[in-house]
């Protein structure tokens, strides 16, 4: 045994077991382990480390010590060791191990008087790697500390499974169809046939899978010598049998929604089977009858017979659904065209294209890896995401969208952006959210048009459905998947968002429909009406603006510095200078720390750069004004022509357009049209428009697509106290 050395990543599991299962001489079922580490996480001690104390902790297996770590002094909450490779041990399945906590006593007194806490369990219990247990103190009082003790499990190889596959086929066709002796052997047989098919369906075998099929291998030998004449015992074998049967039915195991972690789940609860009848099996004859009542052994088998049978149902439950949301999709191509045409939903995945290229490397990491996010994507529930205008919200909401799991037919995906800009009533009505989401949902990805929205249709007709008949199709719609994510953007921007703000109340919080299968994530300005309704669903939303520490505009502002040749010509003492003076005004907003590069961008010198820097202006609506003061005045016309075409145009226009509105003259005396005004190239909106437009498209002289910044800003344009203009 070796000296516990270098610490575990914070990250780790901290036990790591390596599992290979040997026959001995007197027939006991031995599996070996490699006893990686332990993590300890107070407060322990009245809440707390003892400063100056050292600890060490102790592992017994069956009342014998195995391993001891060296002494350790906490440098933070959090204590641990780790063992080198060769560290080895040997149980059996039902072995009981037990993990104790001791503080090193400074009288080198007995240091059974300073055991701080202690853990004590099966084995085959411990075979979760993501199991945390409580600690107790020797009075059996809880300790305020956890102990991860995680067993990451090994097999044979291959080649060794499928040569004692073979044996196993053998053994059981040989065997007389009748009495208990064939009865147990070829159900465990069968089981582990079961068990394999299980693992080769896998892409990769779960350790935990690998672990029970150990265990029930040697299980096999074990029960070929032995009767196992108490009922119980073989109904448990059956029950796993048949779990593992319904199991085998699905085409990928991995992709079972609804029930997360169902690999380690079935190979649990094998591993628990196979300790009990190994546990009943090691008994005498003699000793069976009394001895399994004394040692509570019956009552522990029935109640993993009961487990055993509920994830059975369970397994049952979500095929039925499935096949059910099979069967109520249709294929019509016609019908599909012609209720999309009907339902005229509009498309949010420009939108979506659009933000996403405008993400940075390394931007978005703090929320995508959190536990917030995490927790929302792997369980249902809802997340409100808040932030001040321009913080990087609809960036960071295509980014959560390209992390969702890929839709299927039992899996359903959809998302929203409203927006304002370029007039886009489409993009800011609920009914349009709706329709949107309805269509999403019936797309080919999801297997095709639900029979719901097919009823809907044809009750319809040439109608229009009314916002409760889409709303309750939605709904119907929703049931039919195992899981389902709608994430939806700038609900703030929507015109009539009460009723959008009801509907999401509704769905997530209404007893009368528990939405047990919904993911839905919205992000917004923190505006009043909003947080009303959102602090009752998610009383810890997540503030972009504060929560990102500036992290991703330093990473934006990096990117800028190192890939823009306006800033790659200047020192890398003046690219600090830049980074640090808008990082620290920013306050999450990254349009305005684009708007304040803009600027910069026109600096000649690092003088001039350090004059712009000394008056960086206070918020967006101050940044504005001060574009709009620095448009020529000689340009005020046209400009105020061209914002005003792009903030009320019914969709997007392209540049040739919106220049092409100044060539008529909206006198008193009625409009003319005058050429002369025309701009030989119209690209020159941008310079006139300065920061107030972004454009997106292909980038051709003619084709270029062009914007206008959100409604905020439109209205921060136009209204008189605003506007510097005369």
């Amino acid at each position: 045994m070796s000296d516990p050395s270098s610490p575990l990543p914070s990250s780790s599991l901290t036990v790591k077991v390596l599992l290979s299962f040997i026959m001995a001489t007197d027939k006991a079922l031995l599996l070996s382990a490699i006893l990686g580490g332990i993590e300890v996480e107070c407060d322990v001690e009245n809440g707390k480390w003892k400063a100056q104390s050292q600890y060490f902790v102790r592992i017994s297996v069956a009342d014998k010590e195995v391993a001891k770590s060296t002494n350790s002094k906490p440098r933070s909450s959090v204590l641990k060791w780790e063992w080198s490779a060769n560290n080895q041990i040997w149980f059996e399945p039902s072995s009981m191990l037990k993990a104790e906590l001791y503080r090193v006593s400074r009288t080198r007194i007995d240091r059974l008087n300073n055991l701080v806490g202690q853990h004590e369990g099966k084995v085959v219990e411990m075979l979760d790697q993501n199991a945390s247990f409580d600690l107790m103190d020797k009075k059996g009082d809880p300790v305020r500390a956890k102990m991860k003790i995680a067993l990451s499990p090994t097999s044979e190889s291959d080649d060794d499974i499928k040569v004692f596959m073979e044996r196993v086929d053998t053994d059981v066709s040989r065997l007389p169809s009748h009495g208990t002796m064939w009865n147990t052997v070829s159900t465990v047989g069968k089981t582990l046939q079961l068990t394999k098919n299980i693992m080769d369906s896998l892409s990769q075998a779960h350790p935990m899978l690998k672990a029970s099929w150990t265990i029930l291998s040697s299980l096999y030998q074990a029960v070929q010598e032995t009767d196992l004449q108490d009922e119980s015992v073989r109904e448990l074998a059956r029950t796993l049998r048949e779990m593992l049967a319904t199991a085998n039915k699905f085409r990928n195991l991995e992709e079972i929604l609804n029930m997360p972690n169902v690999v380690e789940e079935i190979g649990h609860q094998s591993i628990q089977v196979a300790s009990l009848i190994h546990e009943y099996a090691k008994l005498s004859f003699a000793r069976r009858t009394g001895e399994i009542q004394i040692l509570g052994l019956k009552s522990r088998i029935e109640k993993c017979q009961k487990s055993c049978a509920a994830l059975k149902v369970k397994l049952s439950d979500r095929i039925n659904v499935d096949t059910n949301a099979r069967v109520k999709k249709i294929e019509d191509r016609q019908l599909a065209a012609e209720i999309n045409k009907w339902l005229s939903a509009p498309d949010s995945s420009r939108f979506h294209n659009e933000a996403h290229e405008k993400r940075e490397v390394n931007t978005c990491a703090w929320f995508l890896n959190g536990k917030r996010f995490i927790r929302w994507r792997e369980n249902p529930g809802f997340l409100w995401v808040k932030g001040k205008p321009g913080c990087g919200k609809s960036v960071l909401c295509s980014s959560i969208i390209e992390k969702l799991p890929k839709p299927k037919s039992s899996l359903g995906i959809a998302y929203f952006f409203f927006d304002g800009r370029d007039g886009q009533t489409d993009q800011q009505r609920h009914n349009k959210l709706i329709r949107s989401l309805i269509s999403q949902f019936s797309d080919l990805r999801h297997g095709g048009i639900p029979m719901e929205l097919v009823e809907l249709y044809r009750n319809c007709g040439a109608h229009q459905p009314l916002d409760y008949q889409l709303q309750d199709t939605l709904r119907n719609i929703l049931d039919g998947f195992s899981n389902a994510y709608i994430v939806i953007d700038a609900l703030d921007e929507c015109t009539d968002r009460e009723k959008t703000l009801n509907w999401v109340n509704k769905l997530v919080a209404d007893a009368d429909w528990n939405a047990k299968n919904l993911h839905m994530l919205v992000t917004s300005r923190p505006l009043r009406d909003i947080e009303e309704v959102f602090e009752g669903l998610d009383p810890h939303s997540i503030d972009v603006s504060e929560a990102t520490g500036n992290q991703d505009i330093m990473e934006y502002l990096k990117f800028q510095m190192n890939s823009k040749s306006t800033f790659k010509k200047y020192d890398e003492n003046t690219q600090k200078k830049i980074e640090s003076a808008l990082a620290e005004r920013a306050e999450g907003s990254f349009r305005w720390v684009a708007l304040q590069l803009a600027e910069l961008g026109k600096c000649a010198s690092t003088t001039e750069i350090a004059d712009q820097l000394a008056k960086l202006p206070k918020g967006l609506n101050e940044s504005y004004n001060r574009i709009l003061r620095t448009i020529d005045e000689n340009h005020h016309a046209h400009t105020r022509t061209f914002l005003q075409w792009l903030a009320f145009s019914q969709r997007p226009m392209t540049i040739s357009e919106i220049a092409e509105t100044i060539t008529v003259d909206f006198a008193s005396e009625g409009p003319v049209f005058v050429p002369g005004n025309r701009y030989p190239d119209p690209r020159d909106v941008l310079t006139r428009c300065s920061g107030l437009g972004i454009v997106t498209g292909t980038p051709t002289r003619a084709g270029w697509g062009a914007g206008f910044v959100r409604v905020r800003v439109r209205v921060g344009i136009f209204v008189p106290y605003k506007n510097p203009y005369p």
